[in-house]
């Protein structure tokens, strides 16, 4: 009688769905522009949905939050969820961009820090199933 009935119940239940980001160029992207010997981060989106920002570094397996609506208080934000939220054209110093990666214990920490390919993603809600668009730019160390 317990296994028919864990058999039933096992039947009924569903696996989370499989959080989908996709890469679409028209509605996020992202570049690296050397200016006058300097590097900037260019973004690029045209969904004012999109107001949450992360980014994942060469070879790790955890991202790093650059915006999100209610940051932890050791967490420097890139910019305001707001301003994120309303604009569609940025331009960040390379040297300037901190995030927090999202595990206990951390803090706010430099994001280029090694040469490679880092994948950004935006979302109405990193910390959800919602999904959203990624983004890729390959840095080397000038």
């Amino acid at each position: 009688m317990e296994i028919l009935l864990f058999l039933l119940l096992s039947s009924f239940e569903s696996e989370a769905p499989e959080t989908i980001y996709v890469e679409n160029k028209s509605t996020f992207s992202c570049d690296i522009e050397i200016k006058e010997g300097k590097e900037y981060l260019l973004l690029f989106k045209a969904d004012s949905n999109l107001d949450e920002l992360a980014v994942l570094k060469p070879g790790e397996s955890v991202s790093h939050f650059l915006i999100v609506g209610s940051p932890p208080k050791k967490m420097k934000s890139l910019m305001e969820k707001k301003a994120f939220s309303v604009g569609t054209m940025f331009k960040f110093p390379v040297s300037e961009i901190e995030g927090l990666q999202w595990k206990s214990g951390s803090k706010s920490e430099k994001i280029f820090t090694t040469r490679g390919e880092y994948e950004f993603s935006a979302s109405s809600n990193l910390e959800s199933e919602v999904g959203g668009f990624t983004c890729k730019v390959q840095y080397d160390l000038s």
